[in-house]
Protein backbone atom coordinates (compact mmCIF):
# COMPACT_ATOMS: atom_id res chain seq x y z
CA UNK A 1 0.00 0.00 0.00
CA UNK A 2 1.35 3.48 -1.08
CA UNK A 3 0.68 7.04 -0.43
CA UNK A 4 -0.06 9.76 -3.23
CA UNK A 5 2.82 12.28 -3.78
CA UNK A 6 0.37 14.69 -4.21
CA UNK A 7 -2.39 14.56 -1.44
CA UNK A 8 -0.68 12.13 0.75
CA UNK A 9 -3.96 9.78 0.94
CA UNK A 10 -3.55 6.26 0.66
CA UNK A 11 -3.81 4.37 -2.52
CA UNK A 12 -3.33 0.52 -3.48
CA UNK A 13 -0.12 -0.25 -5.51
CA UNK A 14 -2.43 -1.59 -8.43
CA UNK A 15 -3.68 2.17 -9.37
CA UNK A 16 -2.32 4.41 -11.82
CA UNK A 17 -4.18 7.31 -10.71
CA UNK A 18 -4.74 8.87 -7.13
CA UNK A 19 -8.54 7.88 -6.90
CA UNK A 20 -8.55 11.55 -3.79
CA UNK A 21 -6.88 13.63 -6.83
CA UNK A 22 -6.72 12.36 -9.69
CA UNK A 23 -2.50 12.95 -10.29
CA UNK A 24 -1.36 10.06 -11.88
CA UNK A 25 1.06 7.98 -9.11
CA UNK A 26 3.88 7.00 -11.42
CA UNK A 27 6.62 9.43 -11.95
CA UNK A 28 6.77 10.24 -15.51
CA UNK A 29 9.81 8.39 -17.63
CA UNK A 30 13.43 10.02 -16.05
CA UNK A 31 14.39 12.87 -18.54
CA UNK A 32 17.19 10.78 -21.41
CA UNK A 33 20.82 10.55 -20.17
CA UNK A 34 23.41 13.45 -21.09
CA UNK A 35 25.16 11.78 -24.14
CA UNK A 36 28.45 10.36 -23.15
CA UNK A 37 31.49 12.56 -23.13
CA UNK A 38 34.25 12.30 -25.30
CA UNK A 39 37.66 10.82 -24.24
CA UNK A 40 40.00 12.81 -24.26
CA UNK A 41 42.53 13.48 -26.62
CA UNK A 42 45.22 11.58 -26.91
CA UNK A 43 49.00 12.87 -25.95
CA UNK A 44 50.88 13.59 -28.86
CA UNK A 45 52.20 10.18 -29.95
CA UNK A 46 56.23 10.81 -31.79
CA UNK A 47 56.04 10.00 -35.41
CA UNK A 48 56.81 5.88 -35.92
CA UNK A 49 60.45 6.37 -37.78
CA UNK A 50 61.09 3.10 -39.85
CA UNK A 51 64.10 0.79 -38.69
CA UNK A 52 67.12 1.83 -40.02
CA UNK A 53 68.93 -0.64 -42.70
CA UNK A 54 72.41 -1.20 -42.82
CA UNK A 55 74.34 -0.08 -45.89
CA UNK A 56 76.08 -3.50 -45.78
CA UNK A 57 75.06 -7.35 -45.18
CA UNK A 58 75.78 -7.77 -41.85
CA UNK A 59 79.60 -8.97 -40.94
CA UNK A 60 80.43 -7.16 -44.72
CA UNK A 61 80.72 -3.77 -43.57
CA UNK A 62 83.39 -1.33 -43.03
CA UNK A 63 84.18 -2.78 -39.44
CA UNK A 64 85.45 -6.45 -39.60
CA UNK A 65 84.26 -6.82 -35.91
CA UNK A 66 81.84 -9.97 -35.46
CA UNK A 67 78.33 -9.00 -34.74
CA UNK A 68 78.38 -11.75 -31.66
CA UNK A 69 81.16 -12.63 -29.18
CA UNK A 70 82.55 -16.21 -30.35
CA UNK A 71 81.32 -18.85 -27.87
CA UNK A 72 82.91 -21.42 -25.84
CA UNK A 73 82.67 -24.69 -27.80
CA UNK A 74 80.09 -26.67 -25.88
CA UNK A 75 81.35 -29.52 -23.29
CA UNK A 76 79.90 -32.58 -22.53
CA UNK A 77 76.84 -32.99 -21.04
CA UNK A 78 78.49 -35.77 -18.40
CA UNK A 79 80.87 -32.93 -17.35
CA UNK A 80 84.62 -33.34 -17.50
CA UNK A 81 86.69 -36.63 -18.06
CA UNK A 82 87.16 -36.68 -14.42
CA UNK A 83 84.09 -36.01 -13.27
CA UNK A 84 82.00 -38.98 -15.24
CA UNK A 85 84.65 -41.45 -13.79
CA UNK A 86 82.99 -39.89 -10.22
CA UNK A 87 79.62 -40.28 -11.64
CA UNK A 88 80.45 -43.40 -12.56
CA UNK A 89 81.81 -44.98 -9.26
CA UNK A 90 78.97 -43.19 -7.45
CA UNK A 91 76.52 -45.08 -9.23
CA UNK A 92 78.37 -48.39 -8.66
CA UNK A 93 78.35 -47.91 -5.00
CA UNK A 94 74.23 -47.33 -5.39
CA UNK A 95 74.02 -50.48 -7.24
CA UNK A 96 76.48 -52.25 -4.79
CA UNK A 97 74.27 -50.48 -1.77
CA UNK A 98 70.79 -51.53 -3.31
CA UNK A 99 72.54 -54.98 -3.79
CA UNK A 100 73.45 -55.31 0.00
CA UNK A 101 69.59 -53.66 1.24
CA UNK A 102 67.96 -56.73 -0.55
CA UNK A 103 70.18 -59.13 1.56
CA UNK A 104 69.56 -57.66 4.33
CA UNK A 105 65.83 -57.72 3.48
CA UNK A 106 66.13 -61.48 3.08
CA UNK A 107 68.33 -62.43 6.04
CA UNK A 108 65.36 -60.42 7.95
CA UNK A 109 62.81 -63.27 7.03
CA UNK A 110 64.92 -66.14 7.99
CA UNK A 111 65.41 -64.65 11.57
CA UNK A 112 69.19 -63.56 11.27
CA UNK A 113 68.43 -60.14 12.53
CA UNK A 114 72.27 -59.47 13.49
CA UNK A 115 73.60 -60.27 9.62
CA UNK A 116 70.66 -58.12 8.46
CA UNK A 117 71.27 -55.23 10.86
CA UNK A 118 75.18 -55.42 10.06
CA UNK A 119 74.57 -55.40 5.79
CA UNK A 120 72.14 -52.63 6.19
CA UNK A 121 74.36 -50.50 8.31
CA UNK A 122 76.96 -51.36 5.44
CA UNK A 123 74.12 -50.32 2.48
CA UNK A 124 73.92 -47.01 4.58
CA UNK A 125 77.71 -46.57 4.69
CA UNK A 126 77.67 -47.49 0.81
CA UNK A 127 74.86 -44.74 -0.04
CA UNK A 128 77.24 -42.22 1.50
CA UNK A 129 80.44 -43.11 -0.39
CA UNK A 130 78.15 -42.51 -3.71
CA UNK A 131 76.97 -39.36 -2.53
CA UNK A 132 80.12 -38.60 -1.91
CA UNK A 133 81.33 -39.23 -4.96
CA UNK A 134 78.28 -37.56 -6.49
CA UNK A 135 79.09 -34.35 -4.89
CA UNK A 136 82.79 -34.30 -6.02
CA UNK A 137 82.01 -34.77 -9.32
CA UNK A 138 79.57 -31.77 -9.58
CA UNK A 139 82.27 -29.35 -8.21
CA UNK A 140 83.82 -27.60 -10.77
CA UNK A 141 87.38 -27.61 -11.66
CA UNK A 142 89.83 -25.45 -9.53
CA UNK A 143 91.74 -23.47 -12.01
CA UNK A 144 95.43 -24.11 -12.33
CA UNK A 145 97.84 -22.46 -10.11
CA UNK A 146 100.79 -20.34 -11.12
CA UNK A 147 104.34 -21.74 -10.99
CA UNK A 148 105.81 -21.05 -7.67
CA UNK A 149 102.53 -21.45 -5.65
Amino acid sequence: MGFCPNCGSPVADENAFCPKCGKPLKAASPPPAAPPTAPPPMAAMPPVQAPRVPAYPLGYGPSDAPAYPPTAPAGSPFGSGGSMVMNVVGFVFVILAIIASVIAFFLSDEGSYEWSAGIYLLSAFLFVIAGVFFFLARRPASPPRPPGM
